[in-house]
């Protein structure tokens, strides 16, 4: 029991009891069972590494053990010290779950750490048990003997220093690695040169001299890594203190804190901190201990004498060392020091130096061991050889300091003694690019082991979620209301004004008293994200500020993830009893509840039905991605303790309470929307093969939802599985003869989400079933089962990266493979990660992308080096011992090659971009897929080697021969000096010829630099390495300064090498990268192209036509072998017919494709296509924003057939038909399609930009996109969703000798006639409340073709439906005339032989809209990015407009391919669904006249349509459909300039040219867009009469940069706005195309223009200038007709041409 504590007076207490001193560090040593069990050496302060390996227990980890202490590099510092506070709680709280976890796993592996703490006991003994432990009394204390013989026994309380591991780590820096190697060698060589060299060579010298220096580089490489990753803890010693009071002999005495023994008797004041462990024996009812330094959270811990938690180092009976007292005071009995304390173990555990090697370490040694055991055993070869026969055969060929230099020389030709220097700068420069890329590499281990990473365990709130919450609907009563209702209904609801109470009184959030004027929304709140949501939510309904001074909180419980609710008790000055206020989540708090406020606040029973009421409501709101917060309350009466004298008793009293008969006061619903960018995130990774998890403590229905709003969920809710699909596995399922039920969408991934609660409850086979889910959603986590979920995963080979931002998680953070950390997490979260993310989550993919590049490469590194530095290096030594040939490669200049004239290029090619398909394969399995493997090892030595040797051989000794010493005498010559010649002059020709092998093998590695960039893409086709140029003129630079240096060449043995041995390596050199060229050709069979469209229908063949205009190549690979004959599509507006112009095709327009009608608007049920419309829409008018026609009927056949010759006519644009794409891979740069071709054989094409054109099935957006999360969804604001079935027939009409009993024969019918009378002209909508139906002519007259669509009612199969009998019953009862009609007493029926069926579908109906429309070079178009009901015949003219949108942006792209894309493309998605909307709406008003299906509302609408037609002039209006130009609304990033009038679609009206060599009337699209004008932008000029075009042109041509790569010279249209302007009105010819506007007349009189279309009605000549800005004279216009700027000085037109680069992201 708690007891009071004596005062001053009761206990002499000396002078200087409060604000004690500090000491340094303590150290305890191994009389008691030490950590490390040795003894330490005592220093003032411990170096800390900042990783432990914890794995053991969970399976074998070592190969991804996180070690730092050899291949770190810290990117923030080099060297500092880290505060103990943030490095020391993720190890405590590790211990803690660990703790927790044998609680509920006795039988698993167990940690050392946790052992120790689990077994520990002073927290759950009696106070007389420990005394009698510790031998000691509360009334006395130890005595000084008992303290002095302790003190000796078990040492000082201090924590115990590191052991000092410089000598080992000093060892390991020379001679790790190749280290030894290269140590030996030189000290052989050193040999050779004396005693043993006689004369001593000095060519010998200088080669140990090299060896030495690069022995030691490679070594200072080693300690660089561990110099700037050591941290030091200085300030470890302050945070314990340096004298305290314990009681000995019955009296409080002063001592030392590192005197203090494990039975002293401590007294305990404010201020004071713990310089051990104690069990508390007193504490006063205030006393509070502050153990943020160990575990990270501010909140003070109340003190207990009994203890509170089973856990140790959670209970509150435990006082730990480093810890102080904030408050009150206590007794304790020390129970642990120095290195036994929780303060010294978790240091001790912090400061242990990681065991095991990283990935790569592990994977350098595996290359250091191949290459070693080759070396090893060449030279035992070269040894027996000598041994055993030169020796004897020719003594004086080699010596033994010769042997010794030879054996040496073996060894330094098969070390790439750059590699360690090349991987450390290749990691580093990595880790400083994604730097850039605003991700902070804490470690070179991380950039490497990012590469394997596949499984990434993601927090939710402000990771995923923009953490910026809001309420958006309350609870009360039974009642649930949008959040901004409240406001207004307040007064009135006395439910209402409760909740508003409560949640501003059981709030934790405060505005800044700063922002207080400032609107709510715009107010600062300080505090956490849902506090903040709620205050804000009760700001709105009355002031806060009023609530809370209305009462005053007497007690309160800190949320926190275990209980998952928080409390706040209240008193109010008028009450007597205090309230119990709690909020919390419903499905803790909900059960507790036995009662509800209802609206009017009173308070009602809460029955069972209420409380499914409640729960539906919680659930459909977590259903929606809503956090929901329930509030409840309860009134406290007859307490037995009070909270300031009896605080722990009253806490318990308190948490007793809150578990039952609560009062439900209401909920309230917040949204916590992801980030914007987060889809496209989870997109990427999974597309790169790694699978995001989401791991967070909301509820399961709320984090399911934001999951699937995130894409880590695709699934429906149905289609999810609980924990009870890992009951039991697939194959007991089937064996058991259960199949499980799943709908098709489903089959290629698999859904689970799971709660704390079910993670609690596997076992070891349902953790591996659950391995094998592609999505996971963990729910109601806690820390612990984080940290559970990154070890189990862990435990089955996966390779794990966890976010977090809080204290709690450090644990996980720590123990994941890669520990992520948001920039604005804790201190301690950043500590224990290994990457931060700066900016957001979406750098994780700039992380993988990275990471996959530096180990990519690294390979290439290799490649690189082993070919000219080992191989072509090795066979020189070889051929000089066994074949008795010169050795034309110095061992010097191997050493060259290795360290300079490689090594710069090598770290070259860590600056390579991304190749192929980096974000779209796996990730690396790190057991199996080694750095070094028989691939490379072929094509380094098996390929580019053997060719770098033969050809350097054949150089050498070619120059030999051309100075005279022939090969056959140096074929087994064995030194041999030939007849005739000196040994001088053989030794300078050798020397030359040695010199020459050396520049062969400089010059082809720069081409071998080019060859290895790539592994599959054409090196022409990879952006170019700049940093390559000064790698290679390094190389130049050295090769030059060692062979044309003389004072250099009788040292080292080097010559001069004439000029044409420069060139000659060059042409080997350029044959190597052509082979390899090669190799990548034969091994890809990759064609290339700029743009690749997948689907040849009208959107992709528009694509490619107006592509194939600008230049652009472009390839369409068609599934189909030819035009379909079945008429799909077949209405098209004005702006398809202006597309259609726009490539040449409007010729055919009338005459081939279509035919132009009206459209009739037919009320009533009954079956008469010849009724009376109640509305007329007369589309066949020429007054819209083209000057054509507003719709056409055509035959799609045809309007495909006139795409494809438009195709035909470009060089640039090729279609393949036959084409089934098999695959889509892609990279940053580039996309490459895998498909089968007519022939069946498979072939590849690579471009720049894959478009998508395919439709909603097709494989782009179907089988690729929708894997990376795009989504054809239904559009917002749209409900329309119905069958149809459309119907297309081909007619034949009757005539007298096929049909000589037709009854109209007698009636003077022509054929022709029965045609028009059963099938009548123009369109018509049926809008017949019973089944709505659309029917009417398309195509061509003389095809005779027509189309009936009608609805499928819900109750009805929509196949059946669109069976012959059934289109036969609602189809024929309007071609049966009744005999009446023409005096005749039986009904007439058209024959049915003359109807030819085309097509027969159903279709369902909805207006849906991709997600996205473009992911990094993916672009999807027409159907496949956006499908519309039927109602407004925009289905293929909207796939136009993406055409023509998206056509010049990759022409754009084309022309600059540094343009930034992803921008671009954005503004173009921007755009069109702006367009897409206007479109929408416009359908679905005319849909609303078809498919009303209330008779009365239909009656309605027919009467006062009526009678407004009864009036001419609103007859007129009605009839003249208005069609408005579009104009964009202007966001960020869009290619136009608002302030200039931009972002309107230019009107087109008909002009006559004034300056051409004919006169005739053209459209003004064909003049300013003319064929041979390739400007993408062009320069409309207008003036109002003719005498003004000198002005502006001389306006125009004096503006500085009018003309360049925008717009052209020579490709400005001059336009006259005067109907009278002639030739003779233009007095010269300045080289611009000049017209004046034309009428509808003129237009009438042409008739290649006019021909089989009716002529200009309402046509207004003046639109361009009515349309445009007032005043408007120079317009820049784009490529797709919208105006980019509209100027009406040449001011603004310079200023308009300065902003297109950056408009244009160029």
């Amino acid at each position: 029991m708690e007891k009071s504590v004596p005062s001053p007076q009761e206990v002499a207490v000396p002078d200087g009891s409060h604000g004690l001193g500090h000491a340094a560090a303590y150290v305890r040593p191994a009389t008691h069972a030490s950590v490390d069990g040795g003894e330490m050496e005592r220093q003032g302060r411990i170096t800390y590494a900042p990783d432990i390996d914890e794995r053991k227990g969970f399976g074998h980890r070592s190969s991804l053990g996180r070690s730092r202490s050899r291949d770190s590099i810290s990117i923030r510092s080099v060297r500092r010290t880290i505060d103990p506070s943030v490095i020391l709680p993720p190890q405590f709280r590790t211990l803690s779950f660990g703790i927790e976890e044998t609680k509920r796993q006795t039988q698993a592996k167990k940690k050392p750490a946790a052992i120790e703490f689990g077994d520990m006991d002073y927290h759950t003994l009696s106070i007389d048990e420990i005394f009698t432990r510790l031998q000691t009394t509360r009334a006395t204390g130890l005595t000084s003997t008992q303290a002095a013989q302790t003190l000796k026994a078990i040492g000082p309380n201090m924590p115990s220093p590191p052991p000092s591991r410089w000598f080992r780590n000093t060892i390991g820096y020379l001679f790790g690695g190749f280290g030894a190697i290269l140590f030996a060698a030189a000290i052989l060589v050193f040999v050779a040169w004396k005693p043993l060299g006689q004369p001593p060579a000095l060519a010998n010298l200088a080669l140990a001299i090299v060896l030495v220096i690069v022995w030691i580089i490679q070594a200072a490489f080693s300690f660089w890594q561990d110099f700037s990753t050591s941290r030091v803890m200085a300030s470890i010693g302050t945070m314990l203190p340096a004298e305290c009071f314990v009681l000995r002999d019955g009296s409080l005495q002063r001592v030392h804190g590192k005197d203090v023994v494990p039975g002293d008797i401590l007294r305990i004041t404010l201020g004071n901190k713990l310089p051990a462990d104690v069990r508390f024996v007193e504490v006063s009812s205030d006393a509070r201990f502050d153990r943020s330094i160990l575990t990270g959270e501010a909140m003070p811990l109340l003190g207990s004498v009994d203890s509170t938690d089973s856990n140790y180092l959670e209970t509150a009976c435990i006082g730990m060392a480093g810890t102080h007292c904030v408050s009150g005071s206590a007794w304790g009995v020390i129970v642990e020091t120095g290195d036994r304390t929780v303060f010294g173990r978790i240091a001790k555990l912090t400061s242990t130096p990681s065991k095991g090697l990283t990935p790569l370490q592990r994977e350098i040694y595996y290359f250091v061991a191949i290459i070693v055991v080759l070396m090893l055993v060449m030279i035992l070869v070269v040894i027996a050889v000598w041994a055993g026969w030169l020796r004897k055969a020719h003594p004086d060929w080699i010596s033994v300091p010769v042997l010794i230099v030879d054996c040496v020389s073996v060894a330094v030709a098969f070390i790439p003694e750059g590699l360690p220097i090349a991987v450390t700068a290749s990691l580093t420069i990595t880790a400083n690019i994604m730097m850039r890329n605003k991700v902070l590499c804490k470690s070179l281990k991380t950039v490497e082991t990012l590469g394997a990473v596949n499984v990434i365990c993601s927090d939710k709130t402000g990771t995923l979620t923009r953490n910026i919450m809001a309420v958006t609907e309350y609870l009360v009563g039974k009642e649930s209301t949008a959040a901004l209702k409240a406001p207004g209904i307040y007064d009135t609801q006395t439910g209402l004004q409760k909740l508003a109470t409560v949640a501003a009184v059981c709030n934790e959030a405060e505005f800044d008293a700063s922002s207080m004027n400032l609107p709510i929304a715009d107010r600062k709140v300080i505090g956490d994200a849902t506090d903040s949501a709620i205050l804000r939510f009760a700001e709105s309904m009355a002031p806060v500020a009023e609530a809370r001074s209305a009462v005053r909180s007497t007690f309160k419980v800190a949320f926190n993830s275990k209980n998952k609710f928080a409390i706040n008790v209240v008193q109010a000055e008028t009450d007597t009893s205090p309230l119990m206020m709690i909020k919390g989540a419903p499905d803790v708090i909900l059960p507790r509840c036995g009662s509800y406020i209802d609206g009017n606040g009173f308070v009602e029973r809460l029955e069972e039905t209420d409380r499914q009421t409640v729960e539906r409501t919680k659930d459909y709101w977590s259903s929606q991605g809503r956090r929901v917060i329930l509030f409840a309350q309860r009134p406290l009466e007859q307490l037995q303790f009070q909270p300031t004298e009896q605080p722990r008793e009253y806490e318990r009293e308190i948490m007793g309470l809150a578990l039952s008969e609560l009062v439900l006061v209401g909920l309230v619903a917040i949204v916590d929307p992801p980030r914007a960018e987060i889809p496209e995130v989870v997109r990427t990774l999974r597309g790169a093969g790694i699978r995001v998890f989401m791991v967070t403590g909301d509820y399961k229905l709320t984090a399911a939802a934001i999951a699937a709003e995130c894409g880590i969920i695709t699934h429906a809710p149905k289609d999810i599985d609980d924990v009870t699909n890992l009951a039991f596995d697939d194959g007991y399922l089937k064996a058991a003869g259960i199949e499980e039920k799943r709908s098709t969408d489903s089959t290629l991934t698999r859904s689970i989400v799971l709660s704390g609660a079910d993670i609690e409850t596997l076992d070891k086979s349902q953790w591996n079933m659950l391995c094998n889910y592609d999505e996971v959603v963990f729910a109601r986590t806690t820390p612990e089962h984080k940290l559970r979920i990154v070890k189990e995963l862990q435990a089955r080979d996966l390779v794990v990266g966890m976010t977090g931002d809080g204290v709690n998680d450090a644990p996980s953070l720590k123990a994941a493979d890669i520990g992520i950390a948001m920039g604005g997490g804790s201190d301690v979260a950043l500590e224990a990660a290994d990457m931060v993310l700066l900016d957001s989550f979406a750098g994780i993919v700039e992380g993988v992308r990275y990471g996959r590049v530096a180990y990519d490469n690294l390979r290439k590194t290799i490649c690189y080096l082993l070919p000219a530095g080992s191989f072509s290096e090795f066979w020189p030594v070889i051929t000089n011992v066994i074949f008795g040939l010169p050795q034309v490669l110095s061992s010097f200049l191997m050493i060259i090659i290795c360290c300079l004239t490689d090594c710069a290029a090598a770290i070259a090619i860590a600056y390579e971009k991304p190749e192929a398909d980096v974000l779209m394969r796996p990730p690396r399995n790190a057991k199996h897929d080694h750095l070094v493997d028989w691939r490379l090892i072929l094509q380094a030595y098996g390929s580019i080697g053997v060719i770098e040797t033969v050809c350097s051989f054949a150089m050498s000794y070619w120059y030999a021969q051309r100075a005279g010493l022939t090969f056959s005498a140096l074929w087994f010559g064995f030194g041999n000096t030939p007849n005739g010649m000196t040994a001088e002059a053989m030794t300078s020709i050798l020397n030359t010829a040695s010199s020459i092998y050396f520049v062969n093998l400089v010059v082809m590695q720069w081409f071998n630099l080019f060859a290895v960039r790539t592994r599959r893409l054409s090196v022409l086709n990879h952006r170019f390495n700049w940093y390559l140029v000064p790698a290679i003129v390094f190389a130049l630079s050295i090769a030059i300064l060692f062979l044309y240096v003389p004072k250099l060449h009788d040292v080292l043995g080097t010559a001069t090498v004439p000029v044409a041995y420069w060139f000659l390596p060059m042409g080997f050199g350029l044959g190597l990268l052509l082979l390899d060229e090669g190799r990548k050709c034969i091994d890809e069979s990759t064609e290339s192209t700029e743009v690749i469209i997948c689907g040849g229908g009208p959107t992709g063949a528009m694509l490619s036509a107006l592509l194939g205009q600008y230049g652009v190549p472009n390839v369409v690979l068609e599934r189909e072998p030819e035009i379909t004959t079945d008429p799909r599509g077949i209405a098209l507006d004005e702006d398809g017919i202006r597309c259609i112009q726009a490539v040449g095709m409007y010729d055919r327009m009338y005459s081939q494709i279509a035919l132009c009608h009206k459209m009739l608007f037919i009320s009533g049920s009954d079956n008469n296509l010849h009724k009376t419309p109640f509305n007329t829409a007369d589309l066949t008018t020429s007054e819209g924003n083209t000057s054509h026609v507003g719709f056409v009927f055509h035959k799609q056949p045809e309007l495909e057939k006139a795409l494809r010759d438009a195709i035909a006519t470009h060089s640039a644009s090729q279609l393949q038909s036959r084409c089934t794409v098999q695959s889509i891979c892609e990279d940053s740069e580039r996309v490459t399609v895998e498909y089968t071709d007519a022939r069946g054989a498979t072939r590849k094409l690579s471009g720049a930009f894959l478009v998508g054109a395919d439709g909603k099935t097709g494989y782009v957006r179907k089988r690729y996109l929708e894997a990376k999360g795009v989504r054809l969804d239904r559009c917002e604001g749209t409900n329309y969703e119905e069958s149809w079935v459309a119907l297309n027939w081909h007619i034949t009409p009757p005539t007298p000798v096929t049909h000589p009993d037709f009854p109209l024969w007698k009636l003077g019918y022509t054929p022709e006639g029965v045609y028009d009378a059963f099938f009548p002209p123009d369109f018509r909508f049926l809008c017949n409340p019973a089944r709505p139906s659309v029917c009417g002519r398309f195509g061509r007259p003389e095809d005779r073709l027509w189309r009936f669509e009608f609805v499928v009612d819900s109750t009805e199969d929509a196949t059946h439906m669109a069976s012959d009998e059934e289109t036969r019953k609602i189809v024929f009862p309007y071609i049966t005339h009744p005999g009446r009609k023409y005096g005749l007493s039986r009904d007439i029926m058209f024959p049915a032989d003359c109807i030819e069926t085309l097509r027969s579908r159903p279709f369902s109906f909805l207006a849906r809209c991709c997600n996205y429309w473009a992911v990094d070079r993916v672009i999807v178009v027409g159907d496949a990015a956006h499908v519309f009901p039927p109602f407004g015949g925009q289905g293929i003219t909207s796939g136009f407009r993406d055409a023509t949108g998206l056509a010049w942006r990759l022409c754009h792209m084309y022309r600059r391919p540094k343009t930034d894309h992803q921008s671009l493309l954005r503004g173009w998605y921007l755009e069109r669904k702006q367009q897409l909307e206007h479109s929408l709406a416009a359908t679905i008003r005319n849909g609303e006249f078809v498919t009303n299906g209330n008779f009365f509302k239909a009656f309605l609408r027919d009467w006062v349509l009526w009678a407004m037609q009864q009036v001419p002039w609103w007859r007129r209006r009605m009839n003249r459909v208005g069609r408005a130009t579009t104009k964009y609304h202007h966001l960020p990033g869009l290619p136009f300039l608002p302030e200039y009038g931009g972002g309107v679609n230019l009107p087109q009206v008909y002009a006559r040219p004034l300056d051409g060599p004919t006169d005739t009337v053209a459209f003004t699209d064909d003049l300013i867009f003319a064929r041979h004008k390739k400007g993408l932008f062009q320069l409309l000029v207008m003036v109002d009469e003719a005498s003004q075009v000198d002005a502006v042109v001389k306006v125009a041509e004096g503006t500085p940069g009018l003309f360049g790569d925008f717009i052209r010279q020579g490709e400005a249209t001059l336009l006259v706005n005067d109907l009278a302007a002639s030739r003779s009105d233009i007095r010269d010819r300045i080289g611009w195309t000049i017209a004046r506007i034309a009428s509808g007349d003129e237009f009438a009189r042409e008739e290649k223009l006019c021909r089989n279309r009716p002529a200009p009605a309402f046509y207004n000549a003046w639109r361009i200038r009515e349309e445009l800005k007032a005043g408007a004279k120079f317009i820049i216009v784009r490529a797709d007709k919208f105006v980019y700027a509209a100027c009406s000085n040449r001011v603004e037109l310079e200023a308009a041409l300065r902003s297109l680069p950056q408009c244009l992201h160029t």
